[in-house]
């Protein structure tokens, strides 16, 4: 058991960076951005049009613009993480390929600063460089 297990504990839950995530504490944002930015509109368009039905026109072309450009935009920030995540499980699994010495050094290395006992610490080296693709599917 390492010396400090809040720090597992602590690295375990910050899923906010992986894409499979939880979506809520992002959108949420995004609909207050939105509501506040359509808001906005329709008070500018209000009074320089002063006709009910531009009004509502233009607060309508205001939300159907603003949710296009931030759907838009979440997908291709969730397409960039995935793509980046994808290329350093690649990165991995080729460092573990060409050089097995490094890879079981580095894993050795971040295990004894967790605190893991000697022989845990080889037990998951052993472990992880056996499983060539370490972890991340083929």
């Amino acid at each position: 058991m390492p010396s400090s297990p809040h720090l597992l504990t602590t690295l375990h839950s910050r899923r906010l960076a992986h894409p499979e995530g939880p979506v809520h504490p992002r959108s949420h944002v995004r609909v207050n951005d939105g509501l506040v930015s359509t808001i906005g509109f329709v008070a500018g368009a209000t009074g320089a049009l002063m006709q009910t039905r531009l009004v509502l026109l233009a607060g309508v072309a205001a939300v159907v613009a603003g949710s296009l450009a931030m759907g838009i935009g979440a997908y291709l920030a969730s397409k960039s993480q995935r793509d980046f995540f994808e290329s350093e499980k690649a990165r991995e699994r080729r460092e573990i390929e060409e050089f097995p010495n490094w890879s079981a050094k580095e894993i050795r290395d971040i295990f004894t600063k967790l605190g893991f006992l000697k022989d845990e610490v080889e037990t998951i080296v052993n472990r992880v460089t056996s499983d060539r693709t370490c972890g991340c599917g083929s």
